[in-house]
């Protein structure tokens, strides 16, 4: 209930409310609303913030507990908004706000999306009025309890974690004959002593010998690849399985949102391992699901090879790095003609290209890497094991 009415045409409102049939009921707040991350995070001292609003520019929703929560309003890219007709909610000041435009956001605000259809701005006002009033009494006080609930929060997330690495295989990083071998061949490989050497082929512009191969011989580069215009999404929106949209950010894996969109506009159908290189940035991603690209004119190359993996890809993908980063620049892109002429190493095998090879070579630096965190999450499951025994 709203509690004690003090305006009498607000009181009989409220009867009538009741005298018809309504009643007060309490849902949680997914119940009623999609409790979302905002598209990216600007932080102040980042960017250029204006008192008022001039042409082109949107609010800037911050934790502030006045205002709407408006800090300024902010010029950036129109991808980076925030859907109007939402509701914020500052994760540090608890205080929710319902914002008619749409906006960007700065950090710890997530954005409450209706679920129910024909949301407006007075229900709007109305719901935010009640969750403010249902979390009034929250306070930074009990600090027993919140170190409690964090010691229980750990023990949960340390159990995950452990159930994860026995799941996936990681938990065993013991270094295998195997293993030892892959990367001595690898050591090797990288001081050009190892008998598995890569082919030797002419570099067209110096007619010198080399030790490396164009990347248009390792890799297919995918034709076809549908980019869509960020403004024009709404017209391609559907209802179905969301899939990751790319930008050429570095931030996120490049990922801007997750969204539903005609399949037509869909790349990637069947889920293959994919490389993706973007010539502005020289920022490489791995994927191997269906995902949706930014319109960049062609500025992102889309890498795939019948076989390659996961493991092999992410070898590829260091090789490619090592290459690019002292090749290209924003002033010198990485384009595809550049890119299919650029040179890397990769190992052979009889002649052909050993996907193999760079598979073990991956999986023995997941071992040494998950090492620590084996180690740690150990430690600290004996560390946590009394609050685990007591529930």
């Amino acid at each position: 209930m709203l509690g004690k009415i003090e305006s009498p045409r607000l009181e009989k409102l409220e009867k009538e409310f009741l005298k018809s049939g309504g009643e007060w009921v309490e849902k949680s707040i997914n119940y009623l609303f999609q409790v979302i991350s905002s598209k990216a995070i600007f932080h102040a001292n980042q960017v250029d913030i204006y008192d008022e609003q001039i042409d082109g520019s949107y609010p800037y929703i911050v934790r502030s507990t006045n205002k709407n929560g408006v800090r300024g309003y902010l010029k950036l890219l129109e991808v980076y908004l925030n859907p109007s007709n939402t509701i914020t909610f500052a994760q540090d000041t608890f205080v929710a706000f319902y914002q008619e435009q749409k906006y960007f956001t700065g950090n710890k605000v997530k954005i409450l999306y209706p679920k129910f259809p024909n949301f407006n701005k007075k229900q709007g006002l109305f719901i935010s009025s009640l969750i403010n009033k249902s979390i009034k009494d929250i306070t930074w006080v009990n600090f027993s309890y919140m170190e409690k609930f964090i010691e229980e929060l750990e023990a949960e997330h340390i159990e995950e974690l452990e159930a994860y690495l026995t799941t996936t295989g990681l938990k065993d990083y013991t270094l295998t004959k195997k293993d030892m071998e892959t990367l001595d061949k690898f050591n090797k490989l990288s001081e050009n002593h190892l008998d598995r050497q890569t082919d030797r082929q002419t570099d067209r512009q110096t007619d010198r010998q080399t030790d490396r191969i164009r990347l248009e011989d390792v890799l297919d580069w995918q034709t076809s690849i549908k980019e869509l215009n960020p403004l024009h999404l709404d017209k391609l929106s559907c209802n179905g399985d969301k899939y990751p949209f790319y930008g050429q950010a570095t931030e996120n894996n490049g990922i801007i949102s997750y969204i539903s969109l005609i399949d037509s506009a869909l790349n990637n159908k069947n889920a293959l391992p994919t490389i993706l290189i973007h010539s502005n940035n020289q920022n490489i991603v791995y994927l191997d699901s269906p995902f949706y690209l930014k319109d960049g004119h062609g500025a992102t190359s889309v890498l795939q090879n019948k076989n390659m993996n996961k493991h092999s890809a992410l070898y590829l993908m260091g090789a490619i790095q090592k290459v690019i980063k002292d090749r290209f620049n924003y002033n010198a892109k990485a384009t595809k003609i550049g890119l299919k002429n650029t040179l890397v190493e990769v190992p052979l095998k009889d002649g052909k290209y050993d996907f193999q090879f760079m598979e073990d070579v991956i999986r023995v630096i997941e071992k040494l890497v998950i090492k620590d965190v084996v180690i740690w999450t150990d430690k600290k499951i004996q560390a946590t094991k009394k609050v685990v025994v007591k529930n």
